[in-house]
């Protein structure tokens, strides 16, 4: 796709299917599932319904989902580790073993997915305003973004020994904090944007206070 340019809808329309039946499958059949895989799993079948009405033969930012879909599907091993650890739980060893491939795997595909989620954002952000689209698909991508840190963490805390998850909450923290300035910055140019806020600056103001006072 990236090298020969070549995004038949056709083909991404059925992929995105596919690829979303495990997380349908596990909203169905799996209880108790943590919040954070929860919403990831809502938003895999989210995307998927958006998906279907994408063309992608246009260049799109909806691109920036099917890469992201691609690259978690490079970490395969990441969901044998989990499986792996129920079948043989006795065995530490092993289990820290296949956790660290995992970790080395899912450290290199994260690393090289959320670049090329920030090259996809940066570009279409502000190239023409408002895009509700791109904002829908941020929103989704961050939920899941979230749950592959919570894994990530859990598999360094198997793999070393090492808990993470402090660290993690605090940058979980300042990514809300960024998160909620920047859709206030969003709102604010939307309000901006619509018609009859300008049609209401035009308007002549009146001295609210004079008024008052004068009351």
């Amino acid at each position: 796709m990236l090298v020969y340019g070549d995004w038949g809808s056709y083909y991404m329309h059925n992929l995105g299917s596919m690829y979303m039946l495990p997380d349908l499958i596990s909203l169905i059949r799996v209880p108790n599932l943590s919040p954070t895989t929860l919403k990831h799993h809502y938003s895999v079948v989210i995307l998927t319904a958006l998906n279907w009405f994408v063309d992608y033969s246009k260049d799109t930012y909806w691109r920036g989902m099917v890469i992201y879909a691609y690259l978690s599907m490079c970490t395969g091993i990441v969901n044998f580790y989990l499986g792996y650890q129920k079948l043989i739980p006795k065995n530490r060893e092993k289990q820290k073993t296949v956790a660290k491939i995992a970790l080395y795997n899912y450290a290199v595909c994260l690393l090289v997915n959320w670049s090329y989620q920030l090259y996809i954002i940066s570009k279409w952000i502000f190239s023409s305003f408002p895009l509700w689209g791109l904002y829908i698909n941020m929103i989704m991508i961050y939920v899941i973004v979230i749950d592959d840190i919570d894994l990530f963490s859990f598999l360094v805390y198997v793999s070393y020994d090492f808990d993470v998850r402090p660290y993690i909450i605090q940058f979980k923290q300042k990514c809300k904090d960024n998160l909620y300035k920047y859709c206030y910055k969003v709102y604010f140019k939307i309000r901006q944007s619509l018609p009859f806020t300008k049609l209401i600056e035009q308007l002549p103001k009146k001295d609210l206070q004079k008024t008052f006072d004068t009351k």
